[in-house]
């Protein structure tokens, strides 16, 4: 799990146990959890409510404790973590600009749009792609439609692709193309050319 976050950039919601039987206890790794993901929401499931205080001495700021002595009500705080957490990270979002909720079939989606990388068309056109930090995810809907709804760091590159200038590493005039900070090339139409490098300058960007 540590070797993940130090390459993730996501918020994450841990639970753990403090008996770990490892060469760490749970608020050993809590603490390890937390330099890498100072936002992050930790819930300890345990029998030793009694450490209780230490997490505030350890700085590890625990959303919660669940007693396993209590497994009438196992499902219901985990549940109510799982919401809680929801809950604020949606309005961390929220407060930055950065909350995309997205339809998909009977569920919704909750994305951080600092974590899209560029958005694409899918194999028709009433899908698209979304590539991310974390994965690709496919998904129904329209390039017009989702544009609506992102934030002023996201622009058209061609008619066939939407990228987060945020993420982008460099922008290639010469070859009409732009490197995303994970590597991946994205085509600029002779027509985006001029609005890509208008964007870049007004959002003071790679001066």
């Amino acid at each position: 799990m540590l070797a993940f976050l130090k390459k993730s950039e996501c918020v994450g919601l841990y639970f753990i146990d403090i008996d770990l039987n490892a060469d760490m206890n749970g608020l050993e790794l809590a603490v390890k959890i937390r330099k890498h993901d100072p936002r992050g929401y930790i819930v300890f499931i345990t029998t030793h409510d009694e450490m209780a205080p230490l997490t505030f001495k350890l700085k590890v700021e625990a959303m919660d404790f669940i007693l396993k002595d209590e497994p009438d009500q196992f499902e219901k705080k985990i549940c109510s973590c799982l919401e809680a957490a929801h809950t604020n990270y949606y309005r961390h979002l929220q407060a930055g600009n950065r909350a995309l909720v997205i339809k998909d079939g009977p569920d919704s989606i909750l994305m951080n749009q600092d974590d899209i990388l560029f958005i694409t068309c899918g194999y028709n056109s009433h899908t698209i792609v979304i590539y991310t930090w974390n994965g690709v995810r496919r998904l129904s809907g329209t390039l017009k439609e989702i544009k609506t709804r992102l934030n002023r760091f996201f622009c058209y590159c061609s008619r066939s692709a939407i990228i987060n200038i945020k993420n982008m590493e460099i922008y290639l005039p010469g070859e009409r193309k732009v490197r995303m900070k994970n590597g991946a090339f994205c085509d600029v139409s002779f027509r985006m050319a001029g609005e890509i490098q208008r964007r870049i300058k007004e959002l003071g960007l790679y001066s």
